[in-house]
């Protein structure tokens, strides 16, 4: 599941066109200081990951068998090398909790807003009404992860502005050297 900054496709591709021809070890430098830099904002967000199973079905020996056994997931960040556009938008970094069980508790409900209106199947109710009664509503567009991501947006934007700016003089840099 991933939670995501965004920039106009034509920019980044542009941007990694140009730092891969100048120099392939810069572009690695980049990606890996994205990591480095998110880590600390993946990781706060993380920390709202119950660390036991919200609900019972989730647990060995109540039902669920791999890969619906709940456990914590740690994040992982991913940093584009090449635009992969949607709409006219690349992702640059996206931040990745690769675990079904929990992409499903995180979820559950967000499709069928009116599940209360008979929207949803009685399986999917019963979910979406046993993550309430644990205290686990939905919120924006998620219950964990996503809102508090999305609350954290500015900082991330900060940081993603910072290290393309960065990349982007380092890479005039060495096209003015080349010259």
């Amino acid at each position: 599941m991933p939670a995501a900054f965004t920039i106009k496709q034509e920019n980044y591709e542009f941007f990694v066109k140009e730092i891969k021809r100048v120099d392939k070890e810069l572009f690695n430098e980049f990606r890996r200081e994205f990591r480095r830099e998110l880590q600390p904002h993946a990781k706060k967000v993380a920390g709202n990951i119950p660390s036991k199973s919200p609900l019972s079905g989730f647990t060995k020996g109540k039902g669920a068998e791999a890969p619906y056994l709940w456990r914590k997931p740690n994040p992982s960040i991913d940093v584009a090398a090449r635009a992969r556009p949607k709409r006219g938008v690349a992702k640059i970094v996206s931040v990745k909790f690769k675990q079904p069980a929990f992409a499903i508790l995180e979820l559950a409900g967000v499709a069928n807003k009116g599940y209360d209106k008979g929207g949803m199947t009685q399986s999917g109710l019963n979910l979406v009404k046993g993550l309430q009664k644990g205290g686990f509503g939905l919120r924006d567009r998620g219950r964990w992860v996503i809102p508090q991501w999305y609350a954290q947006e500015p900082a991330v934007r900060a940081v993603a502005i910072r290290i393309l700016e960065k990349y982007m003089k380092k890479v005039s840099v060495k096209l003015r050297e080349r010259r």
